[in-house]
């Protein structure tokens, strides 16, 4: 069984803040949202890979969609700056992820 714990510790530590991420609410909301409860069941221990991880596959007139790789999303949020008094809309949000990062 993997330690999806130990894994996200990790991702933080050598994807995150290896690419100037120093945001404290950033580096907070990805230490504590679970990425792996935000992939297909198939794809849970690759939630933690240092890229782009596929959410659903492609299909006749539609691409294939992916949850964005770790770092550049970081690096996204630190430089929206998004405090707590800000309202956010996210468009396009698959799986949820993303809006369950800016909640924290």
């Amino acid at each position: 069984m993997m330690d999806f714990e130990a894994a996200r510790a990790k991702m933080v530590d050598t994807q995150v803040r290896t690419t100037d991420v120093t945001s404290h609410s950033v580096l907070t909301a990805f230490l504590t949202v679970p990425r792996e409860a935000f992939v297909p069941e198939k794809a849970k221990l690759l939630a933690y890979i240092d890229n782009d991880v596929e959410i659903s596959a492609a299909a006749p007139g539609k691409p294939a969609r992916f949850l964005m790789e770790a770092s550049p999303l970081a690096k996204l949020l630190q430089l929206a700056a998004i405090t707590k008094d800000d309202f956010v809309l996210e468009v396009g949000c698959g799986t949820g992820y993303t809006s369950a990062l800016l909640s924290i």
